[in-house]
């Protein structure tokens, strides 16, 4: 599906804004919270540059890892959820089917064992099919 554009669902829209802000303040900050409160702290104690680029890396890769994570199994959620409705819905078209079937008359059930010639005429031709009469 090569340039196929993917919608995304307003749950992941709203995750993927708030990791784009989380992973900005990561960035934007150089020693990252003092009291400790942000996602993002960083201890730089030691003074090596490189060690705190490579902790504020790891640290916007796990947040990234978060938040796919929560969205993902909210994702699976709604999904889950519309999969019990449409079982649902096709318990109870079966069950219908069902008893259509027991109730049809012997000539309705042929019918449908023959299959698409009854299913190929549209519904609002087939009565002026059958009478033999075709309106432009």
């Amino acid at each position: 599906m090569v340039g196929a554009v993917r919608r995304r669902s307003p749950m992941m829209l709203r995750h993927l804004q708030g990791l784009q802000g989380s992973i900005a303040q990561c960035l934007d900050s150089p020693q990252g919270s003092p009291t400790g409160d942000s996602p993002c702290f960083l201890d730089t104690a030691s003074g090596a540059s490189a060690v705190a680029i490579d902790n504020k890396i790891e640290q916007a890769m796990d947040l990234v890892k978060s938040h796919l994570m929560f969205a993902v199994r909210e994702e699976v959620e709604v999904l889950k959820d519309k999969i019990a409705e449409l079982m649902d819905r096709i318990n109870q078209l079966e069950l219908e089917n069902s008893i259509l079937k027991a109730h049809a008359t012997q000539e309705t059930l042929e019918q449908l064992v023959a299959g698409k010639a009854v299913m190929d005429v549209p519904p609002a031709a087939a009565p002026e099919q059958q009478n033999g009469i075709a309106t432009p």
